[in-house]
Protein backbone atom coordinates (compact mmCIF):
# COMPACT_ATOMS: atom_id res chain seq x y z
CA UNK A 1 0.00 0.00 0.00
CA UNK A 2 2.97 2.29 0.48
CA UNK A 3 3.72 2.01 -3.09
CA UNK A 4 0.00 2.47 -4.00
CA UNK A 5 -0.16 5.80 -1.53
CA UNK A 6 3.32 7.24 -3.20
CA UNK A 7 1.74 6.77 -6.89
CA UNK A 8 -0.79 8.47 -5.58
CA UNK A 9 1.07 11.23 -3.78
CA UNK A 10 3.12 12.09 -6.33
CA UNK A 11 0.46 12.87 -8.60
CA UNK A 12 -1.45 15.25 -6.13
CA UNK A 13 1.57 16.98 -4.99
CA UNK A 14 2.01 17.93 -8.86
CA UNK A 15 -1.49 19.21 -9.21
CA UNK A 16 -1.47 20.67 -5.83
CA UNK A 17 2.03 22.16 -5.86
CA UNK A 18 1.32 23.54 -10.13
CA UNK A 19 -2.31 24.68 -9.77
CA UNK A 20 -3.11 25.42 -5.91
CA UNK A 21 -6.35 23.04 -6.57
CA UNK A 22 -6.71 20.59 -3.52
CA UNK A 23 -7.84 17.73 -5.72
CA UNK A 24 -10.00 15.05 -4.12
CA UNK A 25 -11.41 13.98 -7.76
CA UNK A 26 -7.85 12.63 -7.85
CA UNK A 27 -9.54 9.70 -6.02
CA UNK A 28 -12.62 9.33 -9.16
CA UNK A 29 -9.14 8.35 -11.40
CA UNK A 30 -8.03 5.97 -9.07
CA UNK A 31 -11.30 3.99 -8.88
CA UNK A 32 -12.31 4.61 -12.42
CA UNK A 33 -8.88 3.28 -14.01
CA UNK A 34 -9.75 0.18 -11.94
CA UNK A 35 -13.16 -0.33 -13.00
CA UNK A 36 -12.04 0.38 -16.95
CA UNK A 37 -9.26 -2.23 -15.85
CA UNK A 38 -12.23 -4.64 -14.70
CA UNK A 39 -14.32 -3.94 -17.61
CA UNK A 40 -11.64 -4.67 -20.34
CA UNK A 41 -10.08 -7.80 -18.67
CA UNK A 42 -13.22 -9.56 -17.20
CA UNK A 43 -16.30 -8.25 -19.29
CA UNK A 44 -14.08 -8.14 -22.85
CA UNK A 45 -11.23 -10.71 -22.08
CA UNK A 46 -8.17 -9.11 -22.95
CA UNK A 47 -4.83 -9.67 -20.73
CA UNK A 48 -4.07 -7.58 -18.14
CA UNK A 49 -1.59 -5.67 -20.13
CA UNK A 50 -3.59 -4.50 -22.33
CA UNK A 51 -6.47 -3.93 -19.58
CA UNK A 52 -4.37 -1.60 -18.05
CA UNK A 53 -3.09 0.60 -21.16
CA UNK A 54 -6.61 0.88 -21.64
CA UNK A 55 -7.42 1.59 -18.02
CA UNK A 56 -4.53 4.26 -17.86
CA UNK A 57 -5.74 6.02 -21.36
CA UNK A 58 -9.29 6.33 -19.91
CA UNK A 59 -8.24 7.48 -15.63
CA UNK A 60 -5.76 10.08 -18.24
CA UNK A 61 -8.72 11.23 -19.99
CA UNK A 62 -10.93 11.77 -16.93
CA UNK A 63 -8.45 13.65 -15.38
CA UNK A 64 -8.06 16.04 -18.32
CA UNK A 65 -11.78 16.18 -18.84
CA UNK A 66 -11.57 17.60 -15.18
CA UNK A 67 -9.21 19.99 -15.97
CA UNK A 68 -10.76 21.19 -19.47
CA UNK A 69 -14.23 21.37 -18.35
CA UNK A 70 -14.50 22.10 -14.41
CA UNK A 71 -11.52 23.61 -13.36
CA UNK A 72 -10.27 25.84 -16.19
CA UNK A 73 -13.81 27.47 -16.56
CA UNK A 74 -13.94 27.81 -13.16
CA UNK A 75 -10.42 30.01 -13.35
CA UNK A 76 -12.05 32.01 -16.01
CA UNK A 77 -14.29 33.00 -13.51
CA UNK A 78 -11.63 34.24 -11.29
CA UNK A 79 -13.00 31.08 -8.68
CA UNK A 80 -11.29 31.21 -4.83
CA UNK A 81 -9.71 28.02 -3.94
CA UNK A 82 -13.04 27.52 -1.45
CA UNK A 83 -15.08 27.62 -5.04
CA UNK A 84 -12.12 24.59 -6.75
CA UNK A 85 -12.06 22.47 -3.49
CA UNK A 86 -15.83 22.06 -3.22
CA UNK A 87 -15.63 21.99 -7.25
CA UNK A 88 -13.25 18.74 -6.55
CA UNK A 89 -15.41 17.23 -3.86
CA UNK A 90 -18.70 17.66 -5.97
CA UNK A 91 -17.06 15.82 -8.82
CA UNK A 92 -15.57 13.20 -6.34
CA UNK A 93 -18.93 12.52 -4.98
CA UNK A 94 -20.63 12.58 -8.27
CA UNK A 95 -18.46 9.78 -9.70
CA UNK A 96 -18.76 7.52 -6.76
CA UNK A 97 -22.05 7.31 -6.56
CA UNK A 98 -22.41 6.70 -10.64
CA UNK A 99 -19.82 3.99 -10.09
CA UNK A 100 -22.24 2.31 -7.28
CA UNK A 101 -24.72 2.51 -9.59
CA UNK A 102 -23.40 0.99 -12.73
CA UNK A 103 -21.43 -1.48 -10.31
CA UNK A 104 -22.49 -2.14 -7.12
CA UNK A 105 -21.08 -1.16 -3.81
CA UNK A 106 -19.53 -4.60 -3.44
CA UNK A 107 -15.74 -5.26 -4.71
CA UNK A 108 -14.94 -6.61 -7.69
CA UNK A 109 -12.12 -8.91 -8.08
CA UNK A 110 -10.29 -8.48 -11.22
CA UNK A 111 -8.18 -12.40 -11.05
CA UNK A 112 -8.35 -15.25 -8.67
CA UNK A 113 -5.92 -16.48 -6.19
CA UNK A 114 -2.38 -13.95 -5.06
CA UNK A 115 -0.58 -15.59 -7.81
CA UNK A 116 2.92 -16.75 -7.42
CA UNK A 117 4.34 -15.85 -3.49
CA UNK A 118 7.71 -15.46 -3.08
CA UNK A 119 9.48 -15.86 0.40
CA UNK A 120 11.96 -13.70 1.99
CA UNK A 121 12.04 -15.40 5.29
CA UNK A 122 9.16 -15.00 7.39
CA UNK A 123 8.04 -12.57 4.62
CA UNK A 124 5.60 -13.39 2.21
CA UNK A 125 5.33 -11.28 -1.05
CA UNK A 126 2.95 -11.73 -4.03
CA UNK A 127 3.66 -11.04 -7.58
CA UNK A 128 1.39 -8.42 -7.61
CA UNK A 129 2.59 -6.61 -5.11
CA UNK A 130 6.32 -7.41 -6.10
CA UNK A 131 5.17 -5.43 -9.44
CA UNK A 132 3.53 -2.58 -7.23
CA UNK A 133 7.27 -1.97 -5.80
CA UNK A 134 8.84 -1.59 -8.94
CA UNK A 135 6.36 0.16 -11.02
CA UNK A 136 6.66 3.24 -7.91
CA UNK A 137 10.91 2.54 -8.34
CA UNK A 138 10.02 2.99 -12.62
CA UNK A 139 7.97 6.09 -12.05
CA UNK A 140 10.11 7.43 -9.79
CA UNK A 141 13.06 7.38 -12.00
CA UNK A 142 11.38 8.84 -14.89
CA UNK A 143 9.65 11.15 -12.79
CA UNK A 144 12.80 12.57 -11.67
CA UNK A 145 14.32 12.57 -14.63
CA UNK A 146 11.44 14.25 -16.59
CA UNK A 147 11.41 17.11 -13.83
CA UNK A 148 15.00 17.92 -13.79
CA UNK A 149 16.37 17.63 -17.24
CA UNK A 150 13.41 19.07 -19.66
CA UNK A 151 12.36 21.78 -20.69
CA UNK A 152 8.40 20.62 -19.54
CA UNK A 153 9.65 19.69 -16.25
CA UNK A 154 11.57 23.09 -16.07
CA UNK A 155 8.71 24.57 -16.31
CA UNK A 156 6.77 22.27 -14.29
CA UNK A 157 9.17 23.34 -11.16
CA UNK A 158 8.69 26.81 -12.57
CA UNK A 159 4.91 26.88 -12.08
CA UNK A 160 5.23 25.25 -8.89
CA UNK A 161 6.90 27.99 -6.95
CA UNK A 162 5.57 31.31 -8.67
CA UNK A 163 2.66 30.96 -11.44
CA UNK A 164 2.67 34.70 -11.92
CA UNK A 165 6.26 35.18 -12.24
CA UNK A 166 6.52 32.39 -14.93
CA UNK A 167 3.79 33.62 -16.77
CA UNK A 168 5.14 37.21 -16.93
CA UNK A 169 8.16 35.65 -18.49
CA UNK A 170 6.33 34.15 -21.00
CA UNK A 171 5.82 30.59 -19.98
CA UNK A 172 2.37 29.29 -21.09
CA UNK A 173 0.86 27.83 -18.26
CA UNK A 174 -2.45 26.49 -19.18
CA UNK A 175 -0.03 24.52 -21.32
CA UNK A 176 2.28 23.61 -18.43
CA UNK A 177 -1.20 22.55 -16.23
CA UNK A 178 -2.62 20.44 -19.02
CA UNK A 179 0.83 18.46 -18.57
CA UNK A 180 0.55 18.31 -14.85
CA UNK A 181 -2.80 17.37 -15.21
CA UNK A 182 -2.17 14.14 -17.64
CA UNK A 183 0.78 13.18 -15.78
CA UNK A 184 -0.99 13.10 -12.41
CA UNK A 185 -3.90 11.32 -13.82
CA UNK A 186 -2.03 8.46 -15.73
CA UNK A 187 -0.08 8.25 -12.04
CA UNK A 188 -3.51 7.76 -10.38
CA UNK A 189 -4.60 5.12 -12.66
CA UNK A 190 -1.71 3.35 -12.64
CA UNK A 191 -2.21 3.24 -8.72
CA UNK A 192 -5.85 2.16 -9.27
CA UNK A 193 -4.44 -0.27 -11.73
CA UNK A 194 -2.22 -1.90 -9.53
CA UNK A 195 -5.12 -1.82 -6.94
CA UNK A 196 -7.62 -3.44 -8.52
CA UNK A 197 -5.30 -6.52 -10.07
CA UNK A 198 -3.81 -6.99 -6.14
CA UNK A 199 -7.11 -6.28 -3.65
CA UNK A 200 -9.92 -5.43 -6.09
CA UNK A 201 -11.90 -2.07 -6.88
CA UNK A 202 -14.90 -0.63 -5.22
CA UNK A 203 -16.63 2.83 -5.59
CA UNK A 204 -14.86 3.74 -1.61
CA UNK A 205 -11.58 2.99 -2.44
CA UNK A 206 -10.56 6.45 -3.65
CA UNK A 207 -11.17 8.28 -0.68
CA UNK A 208 -8.85 6.61 1.75
CA UNK A 209 -6.17 6.68 -1.19
CA UNK A 210 -6.48 10.26 -1.86
CA UNK A 211 -6.21 10.78 1.17
CA UNK A 212 -3.54 9.19 2.03
CA UNK A 213 -1.48 10.45 -0.88
CA UNK A 214 -2.29 14.29 0.44
CA UNK A 215 -1.59 13.45 3.91
CA UNK A 216 1.94 12.55 2.17
CA UNK A 217 2.63 15.45 0.22
CA UNK A 218 1.62 17.56 3.85
CA UNK A 219 4.49 15.44 5.32
CA UNK A 220 7.04 15.63 2.49
CA UNK A 221 6.32 19.74 2.34
CA UNK A 222 6.99 21.44 -1.19
CA UNK A 223 9.22 18.53 -2.12
CA UNK A 224 6.94 16.70 -4.85
CA UNK A 225 9.79 13.55 -5.07
CA UNK A 226 9.34 13.81 -1.38
CA UNK A 227 5.74 12.66 -1.33
CA UNK A 228 7.14 9.34 -2.13
CA UNK A 229 8.67 8.92 0.80
CA UNK A 230 5.45 10.30 2.43
CA UNK A 231 3.62 7.50 0.86
CA UNK A 232 5.69 5.07 1.93
CA UNK A 233 5.92 6.22 5.73
CA UNK A 234 2.07 6.48 5.54
CA UNK A 235 1.64 2.33 4.10
CA UNK A 236 4.29 1.33 6.55
CA UNK A 237 2.75 3.10 9.80
CA UNK A 238 -0.45 1.58 8.73
CA UNK A 239 0.88 -1.77 8.25
CA UNK A 240 2.75 -1.86 11.43
CA UNK A 241 -0.71 -0.50 13.31
CA UNK A 242 -2.74 -3.65 11.55
CA UNK A 243 0.10 -6.24 12.41
CA UNK A 244 0.64 -4.90 16.26
CA UNK A 245 -3.45 -3.41 17.24
CA UNK A 246 -6.12 -3.65 14.29
CA UNK A 247 -7.12 -2.72 10.83
CA UNK A 248 -9.64 -0.33 12.46
CA UNK A 249 -7.05 2.00 13.20
CA UNK A 250 -5.41 2.21 10.07
CA UNK A 251 -6.85 5.15 9.14
CA UNK A 252 -6.40 7.13 12.42
CA UNK A 253 -2.20 6.37 11.40
CA UNK A 254 -2.59 8.11 8.60
CA UNK A 255 -3.80 11.84 10.53
CA UNK A 256 -1.89 10.93 13.78
CA UNK A 257 1.35 11.12 11.69
CA UNK A 258 -0.39 14.25 9.81
CA UNK A 259 -0.85 15.82 13.47
CA UNK A 260 2.58 15.01 14.65
CA UNK A 261 4.52 17.13 11.22
CA UNK A 262 1.95 19.94 12.08
CA UNK A 263 3.28 20.21 15.44
CA UNK A 264 6.97 19.77 15.17
CA UNK A 265 7.51 20.22 11.31
CA UNK A 266 4.33 22.23 9.91
CA UNK A 267 6.74 22.93 7.03
CA UNK A 268 6.90 19.19 5.87
CA UNK A 269 10.23 16.58 6.31
CA UNK A 270 11.81 17.70 3.23
CA UNK A 271 11.38 20.85 3.16
CA UNK A 272 14.62 22.73 3.84
CA UNK A 273 14.35 26.11 5.69
CA UNK A 274 15.87 29.10 4.45
CA UNK A 275 18.34 31.20 6.52
CA UNK A 276 16.32 34.62 8.05
CA UNK A 277 18.07 36.65 5.97
CA UNK A 278 17.12 34.66 2.58
CA UNK A 279 13.06 35.73 3.72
Amino acid sequence: MGSIYSIMALGFALIYRGTRIFHIAHGSVFIWAGYAAYVSHVWVGVSPWMAALIAMLAGSALGMAMEWGIYRQLDKRNSNWNVLFLASLGIYIILTNVAAMLFGSAGLVLRRGAGEVYKLGTIQISQMQVAEIVALIIIAIVLYNMLHRTKEGMAIFAVCDNQQLTEALGNDNKRTRTVIFLIASALASLAGVLNAFDVGVNPNAGMGAVLAGAVAVMVAGRSIMGALAGGLLIGLAQSVVIIAFSAKWQEMTTFLILALVLIFRPEGIFTIQKRSEEG
